[in-house]
């Protein structure tokens, strides 16, 4: 284990300790696999210089390997050096989404690191060769600059669009935002593009905008989170309904899932993925005017929910794959679904109601921000 990069300088931090030397102290008794505990201490590093130095990591090992035993209680998939993820997403910096990715190995928040790399690159490559693009007011105010042509196909859309309450509530929180969007599949519709890239546009501004006000939906209300976290598990039950892989689509790529494209622009069909969606939207609207402090997740309040987790059968063996990404990503789609289910299933069972608000805030954080 190095405490910075080849070639570069630790820092010596203004304490008694370096910021490694202070990490490796915080992290090296926990009771976990030696990688984990040392990807922990990179992440803390990482944060503590302002994301400028890096610790490296080289392992040879076969297997795991523990140096205070195994942990007894599940450690949420993404509570390790993937959880400044949500923090960095809206990055538009490549060198900073190649040093998260050379900590955070494996899991979700790694899949939408690489996503993520893989569009800021496209978007160099675009940007070099792009015309100029029209000033934002073209596309948000259609009194100047729009065709009546355009102006009359926006708000035919827009009529549309307020069918369904997810828009009518981002309408009234985000109206500038809103009008952009509209106008953006007016002009896409008027260029005969299709349906579906559309709808994937669509998709992908919603999960963009849901982003980046993640830190405002997680300082909502308890009553708020739970909400989201009931309206997370309706539609799951949903898509299970239809197939396990649409589920587990679902979980892996969210709104942006082909299943979910294809049923996003139905209010009948979609109903359960709009009703998600607008749950989030609600705690980011009450977050934003009343924040909330919540105080993290602790060791007792996942006591209680593995005696939840108990009680719908799960064994050790089952809390150990569900907290490790790799071992998860390698079970049937319908395990996965219906092990995401139950771990939902088990915070809204939880009867303290401040338990269960601590345990939902860290578990919603990758609903939220992925």
């Amino acid at each position: 284990a190095f405490s910075t990069q080849a070639g570069l300088t630790a820092a010596d931090g203004s304490g008694r300790n370096s910021p490694y030397t202070a990490a490796f102290l915080n992290h090296i008794e926990t009771k976990e696999e030696i990688g984990r505990v040392f990807r922990r201490i990179a992440a803390e590093v990482y944060e503590a210089t302002g994301r400028e130095q890096l610790p490296e990591l080289s392992l040879s090992l076969i297997g795991e390997y523990y140096l205070h035993g195994t942990p007894s209680l599940p450690v949420a998939p993404w509570a390790d050096a993937c959880s400044v993820w949500p923090q960095i997403n809206a990055t538009k910096s490549v060198a900073e989404i190649k040093a998260f990715l050379a900590v955070c190995e494996s899991g979700t928040y790694n899949t939408l690191a690489k996503a993520r790399l893989s569009e800021l690159e496209r978007q160099d490559v675009a940007a070099l060769s792009a015309p100029p693009k029209p000033k934002a007011e073209t596309l948000t105010r259609p009194a100047v600059g729009v065709l009546p042509e355009e102006r009359q196909r926006s708000q035919k859309l827009d009529a549309q669009f307020q069918k369904i309450g997810l828009w009518s509530l981002i309408k009234r929180e985000f109206p500038d935002w809103y009008g952009e969007r509209l106008n953006e599949v007016a002009k896409l519709s008027a260029e005969k593009q299709p349906q579906d890239a559309i709808t994937k546009h669509m998709a992908a501004a919603i999960v963009a905008l849901r982003r980046k006000h993640a830190d405002k939906a997680l300082a909502a209300s308890t009553e708020k989170l739970k909400k989201v976290a009931t309206a997370f598990l309706a539609n799951l039950h949903s898509l299970s309904a239809q197939s396990p892989r649409a589920c587990f689509g679902f979980i892996s790529k969210g709104e942006t899932a082909p299943v979910v494209l294809e049923i996003w622009p139905s209010p009948e069909k979609g109903a359960t993925v709009h009703a998600q969606a607008a749950a989030i939207f609600e705690a980011i609207a009450e977050g934003r005017k009343a924040p909330t402090t919540h105080e993290p997740a602790g060791k007792s309040d996942y006591e209680v929910l593995v005696k939840q987790l108990a009680k719908l059968g799960w064994k050790e063996t089952d809390l150990q794959i569900f907290s490790n990404p790799t071992a998860l990503a390698k079970q049937p789609p319908r395990r996965v679904c219906q092990m995401v289910k139950d771990w939902f299933t088990a915070h809204l069972a939880v009867e303290d109601q401040p338990t269960q608000e601590r345990l939902l805030v860290e578990t919603l954080k990758p609903v939220i921000s992925g």
